[in-house]
């Protein structure tokens, strides 16, 4: 695993600015009194590049006790010390769509969720002019494509495993010396990781526990510590399918793979990466005559611990996978 190079340097988060009020300040939701204004000013400023406990200090002479600024400051996720989560890195983008959202009991209730559903599924985009294509069929694998919420108690076949991960795997070319793998990434730096927890007597002759996936071995390689990735990570309306599923795929992306050649893009193209990985997994578990089912919201922080993660490395997405009721 990468480990980063910044550590122990704090950075002021991008997505918090800093918003006088008269004598006072407000960061993050917070109102701070007007003596602490400035050296929060100060503090933003120098911590834009990145700067240590001990830097701000220094640079903050005759101030009161500015490590309990920054401490508070690091409570309210004004001062980070590894990159944002895509949870506070989407924080706030929904208030300023301009479109009602929908509430939580819209949410719960089944007819308006599925008319949600049916508008969203079925629109079309604006023209002058239709070009008709011709009509032709899918293999029945993918035309019967369909996310399982329920899966079968027969395990996964050892053999079904290494179908579902094949498209994972590293495989050296003559014509490009760092090698393919059966998707598509940015700059074919492969920046994304797929973790699998493994339920008990779920997977044949894989023992239950959380595992990394080596491309390059075509191996799983057991994830050190104590950890278990249970239902008390998922909401309540996602725990049913959790429970019933093999094992979960679990996608990380590390960031140190990636943007030092695009920077801050970087992060935008892992999540598109991520979502390859996520559709071709999907196809490939069709494929191997396997269910899954894509979560896409869960406890990413907890999720981060369990894994034993760097602050480089930010868990994005998660695919429950089994066999299918009709197979059993």
């Amino acid at each position: 695993m990468n480990t980063s190079t910044t550590e122990g340097r704090l950075f002021w988060n991008p997505s918090a600015g800093v918003r006088r009020l008269g004598h006072s300040c407000k960061v993050a939701g917070c109102t701070f009194p007007g003596s602490a204004s400035e050296t929060i000013e100060a503090i933003a400023d120098l911590t834009a590049g990145g700067a240590t406990s001990e830097e701000i200090a220094a640079s903050c002479p005759g101030i009161g006790d500015v490590h309990r600024l920054v401490r508070s400051l690091r409570q309210l996720g004004v001062l980070i010390d590894a990159p944002m989560g895509i949870k506070q890195l989407a924080h706030g983008q929904a208030a300023i769509l301009g479109e009602p959202l929908l509430t939580d009991q819209e949410l719960v209730d089944p007819e308006k969720n599925a008319a949600f559903r049916a508008r969203q599924a079925s629109r079309q985009p604006a023209g002058n002019r239709n070009v008709p294509l011709p009509e032709t069929q899918l293999p029945p694998w993918l035309a019967n494509r369909r996310s399982i919420r329920r899966f079968s108690t027969s395990s996964v076949t050892r053999q079904q495993l290494g179908q579902l991960l094949a498209p994972l795997r590293h495989r050296p070319c003559a014509d490009l010396p760092e090698g393919r793998r059966g998707w598509p990434s940015a700059g074919g730096l492969y920046e994304i990781d797929c973790f699998l927890d493994v339920k008990p007597n779920r997977v044949e002759s894989i023992e239950p526990g959380i595992y990394a996936f080596d491309p390059v071995e075509n191996a799983l390689v057991e994830v050190e510590g104590p950890g278990n990735w249970g239902e008390s990570f998922q909401y309540l309306s996602n725990r049913a399918i959790h429970n019933s599923s093999a094992m979960t795929a679990i996608l990380v992306v590390d960031l140190v793979a990636i943007m030092p050649k695009y920077h801050d893009l970087g992060y935008l193209l892992a999540l598109i990466d991520a979502g390859v990985v996520a559709a071709t997994l999907s196809l490939a578990a069709c494929d191997a005559h396997l269910g899954s089912c894509c979560i896409g919201d869960f406890d990413f922080d907890g999720t981060h611990e369990v894994l034993h993660l760097t602050n480089t490395q930010q868990v994005v997405h998660a695919i429950e996978i089994g066999t299918m009721e009709e197979q059993a």
